[in-house]
């Protein structure tokens, strides 16, 4: 099979929705430069502590890509676009803020990797050949019996003490870590397991000003009655469809 074939079988599945995507951002961009728009670091910082500490397994479709941060910019950067208009009370963001605090609190979450296997003396194994060099990743894809995140190189994303979906000891370990270090083997109810710690995201309780601006946006998406994409603004912005017939 030539390159040339898996190319234009690539095209066929998914050009035009990969087009479709790289228009829409370029149309954002232009849109928001227009409407003197933007997103703040404080506030990207902001939303991806909470998508780290309450969606952060790769169930969360952000996670699986490379360019996740820029996504989401993006995405703040389409909501904002889209309520420019809309006006809601001061009265009703400090209501939201003071009723619901527990929303703007983030526990402690942990980034990990980890590589699950079914004796003992495989993960003692694994542990001595990782405190020999052995890139944990590699190790991940080639030993790990977790299929699922061993095609993403054993990483399972941000878990949390609240983590249902992984061992509460995952955690209780990757407290001592330092980021960059695994730990030792750890017993699980039918195996082990060795983590490996990407980054530790410090829990926090957030002040009125470091959400105010997110939670104007979530109430003012919220009285949108169409979905939240940038389809309104491609006649605005004047885009021609040259790739078959526009959806």
């Amino acid at each position: 099979i030539t390159k040339q074939e898996l190319w234009g079988e690539l095209e066929e599945r998914y050009g035009s929705s990969v087009l479709r995507e790289l228009v829409n951002e370029e149309v954002v961009g232009q849109a928001a430069q227009k409407s003197d728009i933007s997103v703040s670091d404080e506030e990207l910082e902001t939303e991806l502590t909470f998508i780290k500490a309450r969606y952060g397994s790769y169930d969360q479709q952000y996670l699986q890509t490379a360019d996740w941060e820029e996504q989401i910019r993006a995405s703040i950067l389409l909501e904002k676009l889209l309520v420019q208009d809309v006006e809601i009370p001061e009265s009703d963001v400090k209501a939201e803020y003071t009723n619901n605090k527990d929303k703007y609190k983030t526990p402690t979450a942990y980034h990990l990797s980890h590589i699950v296997v079914d004796e003992k003396k495989q993960a003692q194994q694994i542990y001595e050949e990782l405190k020999d060099g052995a890139t944990f990743s590699v190790l991940a894809m080639e030993q790990s019996r977790d299929d699922a995140s061993a095609f993403q190189d054993g990483d399972i994303g941000y878990i949390t003490k609240k983590s249902s979906r992984y061992p509460s000891s995952y955690v209780k370990k990757a407290a001592d870590l330092k980021p960059g270090k695994f730990s030792k083997p750890i017993k699980l109810d039918d195996g082990y397991a060795i983590v490996y710690l990407h980054e530790k995201v410090k829990g926090k309780t957030f002040s009125y000003k470091e959400v105010k601006s997110m939670i104007e946006r979530q109430l003012a998406v919220a009285q949108m009655n169409g979905a939240v994409n940038a389809d309104y603004f491609w006649d605005e912005l004047g885009v021609d469809w040259l790739y078959g017939a526009k959806e």
